[in-house]
């Protein structure tokens, strides 16, 4: 039995101390206006029915239990510090909404801190990824294009994926070498490359091009022929080679052959710029183009070549300087001939208007492009030479450059090739070691195994870093 002088209760007005009971609180209706206070909690959970809180066995068992009464008050807990007071209990049906309101709130906050650990959490373990802007996607370099994702190709002929480019300048500068230099076929024997077969083709050559669209020349390397080759550049196209600097020009017997192409073209008429929008899932795109049926100059200067749909169909532009800008949208062909081939045989078919009609639309994208190919699969194979006497050569380095940009106004199209060839030789000239790099900084595959074991304990393969180095 607990010791009710460890325990002292405090008065509390309208009761009297020594009696079993609490007096009746006079004036009740009163006290029913005011806002009433909290009970405060005493080491338990106020109970939520009506009932009267009953002692425990053997506490205040000299105390009578209370007769339930409509209008008398519960009787109050004893408080743990002195100077509260305390209004008449609340009745039962006031207790009930207050009571919803505070589990409805516990619950709210329950789950809104739930959602909150849930979104930390997911960013944690799934950081966004930093995405370049198009001024910081990596830019042409020394690298072969087709590694940074466009594949530039050799020849018309050459299979194509989604992103390619092609150019003639280096077809022109392999015809040299096949007809003026080895006079047959370049042939690396058990070496079967398929651009050699399409350059063999010749399917591209100087009879499809006027003679102010291009230079070329090739000869023994020396400093005499690389300074030919600067001066015909510059007084051709007041221009200066990106890649003549590329080899060592000392006279020792070698062959380089050289072409520079380059055009300027303009519409006849400027179209508009256009509002960027969206080009298949790729946003906020540069266009030009008609933006609206004003523009009959510059609509009168495109030529319906076929027109299937909204989807398939091809257009030419003509320029002031007779060069035609061809857009075949959604093209059929595996190579740039065979898309080609396809759209001549489509445009023949075609019988409708040529012009464009008031109401038609059009809008093309603008286009830069700068980029460097080095032909590596060409390099090291010797092959023969068809002339009494003469020894096997053999392509030490191969190399390609297109510039391409396209606008409102018209655009530009330059590209170089050069060919440094050895004569003499039937191994590949020795070269220097270059460095080679071992260095983990993309994604890669770790396996950790027992020497001599042959299956390793473990395995991870890791493309987000992020999920392997979590933020300190």
């Amino acid at each position: 039995m607990n010791d009710d002088s460890q325990n002292p209760v405090t008065p509390v007005p309208g009761t009297d101390p020594g009696a079993g009971e609490p007096n009746p609180t006079p004036n009740i209706e009163p006290a029913l206006d005011q806002t009433p206070v909290a009970e405060p909690v005493l080491n338990q959970v106020p109970a939520v029915d009506a009932a009267p809180s009953q002692p425990a066995p053997g506490e205040l068992s000299q105390q009578p239990t209370p007769q339930p009464a409509p209008l008398q008050p519960e009787q109050p807990d004893p408080a743990p510090e002195p100077n509260y007071a305390f209004a008449p209990p609340t009745p039962t049906k006031k207790k009930k909404p207050l009571l919803v309101i505070i589990v409805n709130a516990l619950v709210l906050i329950l789950c809104v801190g739930a959602l909150a650990y849930f979104l930390l959490t997911d960013k944690q373990n799934n950081p966004e990824p930093t995405h370049q802007s198009s001024s910081q996607q990596t830019p042409a370099s020394s690298t072969p294009a087709h590694a940074e994702g466009i594949n530039i190709v050799p020849t018309f002929d050459d299979t194509i994926n989604a992103n390619s480019a092609w150019c003639g300048t280096f077809q022109l500068i392999w015809n040299d070498l096949k007809n003026e230099v080895v006079h047959q076929d370049i042939d690396f024997g058990d070496v079967q490359i398929a651009m050699v077969d399409n350059l063999n083709k010749g399917s591209f050559n100087t009879s499809m091009l006027s003679n102010d669209y291009y230079f070329k020349a090739h000869g023994p390397k020396t400093p005499a022929l690389k300074t030919k080759i600067e001066n015909g550049i510059k007084q051709k196209f007041s221009e200066t080679s990106d890649i003549l600097d590329t080899i060592d020009w000392s006279e020792n017997g070698d062959y380089v052959l050289y072409a520079m192409l380059k055009r300027i073209f303009e519409y006849q008429y400027e179209f508009a710029k256009l509002d960027a929008a969206d080009f298949g899932d790729y946003q906020e795109v540069n266009y030009f183009g008609l933006d609206g049926p004003s523009q009959d100059a510059a609509r009168n200067q495109i030529e319906i070549l076929y027109y299937d749909s909204a989807d398939s169909f091809a257009i030419a532009i003509n320029t002031k300087t007779g060069d035609e800008v061809i857009f075949v949208k959604n093209p059929e062909g595996d190579s740039f001939g065979e898309i080609y081939n396809n759209m001549n045989d489509a445009t023949k078919k075609y019988d409708d208007a040529k012009r464009l009609r008031d109401q038609d639309t059009f809008k093309a994208p603008n286009l830069k492009l700068n980029e460097v190919r080095k032909y590596d699969e060409l390099v090291g194979h010797p092959f023969p030479v068809k002339q009494p006497n003469s020894e096997p050569m053999v392509i030490i380095d191969a190399i390609q450059t297109i510039q391409l940009s396209l606008d409102e106004k018209g655009g530009s199209v330059r590209s170089e090739a050069m060919m440094h060839a050895a004569t003499g030789m039937v191994e590949p000239p020795t070269r220097p070691e270059e460095p080679r790099y071992f260095n983990v900084d993309s994604t890669f595959a770790l396996f950790i195994r027992q020497k001599g074991r042959p299956q390793p304990y473990f395995a991870t393969r890791v493309d987000d870093i992020t999920k392997y180095q979590p933020a300190s």
